[in-house]
């Protein structure tokens, strides 16, 4: 019998929901989404690396002229729809070739993610047509302000402390300095898919924007690497910075993921939840501790355990969560 040696996938599995990192349930499938990614580029790193020294030492060993030689080796017989060109891959691409698709790849579906957390955040309250507003450092924090002018004053006084407390890359402070970066890997995304792999004047200005930001002003060990920029050249971005920029995105969505508990969003997505899971409202003991009730119906639809206040049962009263 095989020991097993990881967990299962967080997004097979739907363990993801059960976590209580995040207020949102999409900000918890974006982290597993992220988490599920990486699944899968580093076996792929891995592999590449590993064949690319099979093949340059076959071919050096056996003097190889021909391709086809070389799928005969490495490619099974039985697998019909594989016709890699391993000559081109292995010995005429240098590694930092290599790489540069899997960076490209990681950065176009990191960015899909986002995106799709964009979308279902903002259709909570019927506003998809302004996820924009959440990928530029200039609109942020006055789209952010304006949300919370709808604060429900029990949900923040209950649950935000919380959150933020639990949030270890929660660093609102910085929501532009993140956005800084986000716009420069965006900038590159699109010129890959838009500007055929060339430096835009948009991502000229995008990297400019980058350059004064350290280490420090993003709350990070190590600033995402970022590869000069002129208006013209062929994009160039490497893994390294790529998976940086994953770390950036992940804080962007945890200090979101707490700010948004001050608006309206919080307030329909845990009335929604709540009546998911409670389709009739829960019979109130009035001979039982009243704190330990809520608490147990909150943490039962995945939220952490609230600062209680008598606001938060009246809260939910009136909106026939409990009764």
């Amino acid at each position: 019998m095989i020991n097993k040696l990881s967990t299962t996938s967080p997004i097979r599995s739907g363990s993801y929901i059960r976590t209580r990192t995040y207020f949102f349930e999409a900000s918890k499938l974006l982290a597993a989404q992220i988490t599920e990614i990486f699944d899968q580029v580093w076996p792929t790193i891995t592999a590449l690396k590993n064949l690319r020294w099979q093949v340059r030492g076959y071919c050096d060993e056996c003097n190889i002229q021909d391709n086809s030689r070389l799928s005969e080796k490495f490619v099974e017989k039985e697998d019909k729809i594989n016709r890699p060109n391993l000559y081109r891959t292995c010995i005429e691409q240098n590694w930092d070739e290599q790489e540069f698709y899997v960076a490209k790849n990681l950065l176009i579906n990191l960015f899909a993610c986002y995106e799709a957390w964009c979308e279902d955040m903002l259709s909570i309250i019927g506003k998809t047509n302004e996820t924009k507003n959440l990928q530029f450092p200039e609109n942020i924090e006055s789209f952010v302000a304006n949300l919370q002018r709808n604060n429900q004053s029990a949900l923040s006084n209950a649950f935000y402390e919380v959150y933020k407390e639990k949030a270890k890359l929660y660093h609102y402070e910085q929501i532009r300095n993140y956005l800084t970066i986000y716009r420069y890997f965006k900038e590159c995304r699109n010129s890959m898919i838009h500007s055929s792999g060339v430096v835009s004047d948009k991502m000229h200005i995008a990297y400019t924007a980058t350059l004064n930001l350290s280490a420090e002003d993003l709350n990070v060990k190590e600033k995402p690497q970022i590869i000069a920029a002129n208006v013209g050249d062929p994009i160039k971005v490497s893994l390294r910075g790529v998976v940086g920029f994953a770390q950036i995105i992940l804080h962007i969505i945890s200090s979101l993921d707490v700010e948004f508990i001050k608006t309206d969003i919080a307030h329909n997505y845990m009335i929604q939840k709540m009546k998911a899971k409670y389709p009739n409202p829960y019979p109130t003991d009035l001979l039982a501790n009243k704190e330990k009730q809520v608490c147990k119906i909150v943490k039962g639809c995945y939220f952490n355990r609230p600062d209680y206040n008598d606001e938060l049962y009246s809260y939910l009263k009136t909106n026939n969560i409990m009764r």
